[in-house]
């Protein structure tokens, strides 16, 4: 890469949102994956509204307000249009990079507004 680990450092951090000096678990994860992965450079298919508006089921969205790879106002506007019901959260002062969230997640799982029917046998 131009410009050597240092500048693909700053261009993870930049990119994925990664600013805060306790973010270094997580990049030193994300540079890992980038010594052998290589990201899609096409453009990324859009879900179209039409399609949206089919989903019937419970539906968690979480972006980051700074998220340098997707519009997350333009995901959140059209998810809360599209979809009825859905939960959108937007992450204060996160980019790409979503960590910490364990706990909205679970939380999403287990309510109970989200099971259609009666849980399955285990």
């Amino acid at each position: 890469m131009l410009g050597g680990p240092r500048a693909r450092e700053r261009s993870v951090r930049y990119l994925v949102g990664l600013d805060g000096s306790g973010d270094a678990r997580v990049l030193d994860e994300v540079m890992a994956v980038f010594t052998r992965f290589r990201p899609r450079t096409d453009p990324l298919p859009v879900v179209i509204d039409a399609d949206l508006r089919t989903l019937d089921l419970p539906l968690l969205v979480n972006v980051g307000e700074r998220d340098r790879m997707f519009d997350s106002a333009e995901t959140t506007r059209r998810v809360r249009t599209c979809v009825p019901g859905a939960r959108v959260r937007v992450v204060p002062g996160a980019g790409h990079a979503l960590t910490g969230l364990t706990a909205p997640v679970l939380e999403f799982l287990l309510d109970e507004r989200n099971r259609p029917g009666p849980p399955c046998p285990r």
